[in-house]
């Protein structure tokens, strides 16, 4: 008796998984990714703050952010690997397509 009841949560378990993963797939399909423009002149690096800590905060010239949302009339709230990230509308460039 106690093998059948492992066997048919693990079941379950395995079923459950799938789900979740295939959810997560589905999402990570959905994100819109965005280049940004090049660096201001005379710099190598993107200095954006973080919107957590409030501090600028450093990025190479070749990142991508998910924008989350507007954040006042001049900015957006950006997603860029683990960071909530505050950049101009006028650096966005353009639409990275999966």
């Amino acid at each position: 008796m106690k093998n059948q009841m492992s066997g048919s949560l693990d079941k379950v378990s395995i079923e459950s998984l799938e789900l979740l993963l295939n959810d997560f797939m589905k999402n990570e399909l959905n994100i819109v990714m965005y280049s940004l423009m090049p660096p201001d002149e005379g710099f190598e690096y993107h200095w954006f703050f973080n919107a957590k800590t409030k501090i600028l905060e450093r990025f190479g010239k070749g990142i991508q952010v998910e924008i989350i949302e507007d954040y006042d009339e001049d900015n957006y709230l950006c997603y860029h690997m683990g960071s909530s990230i505050i950049i101009q509308k006028s650096k966005i460039n353009t639409r990275i397509e999966h």
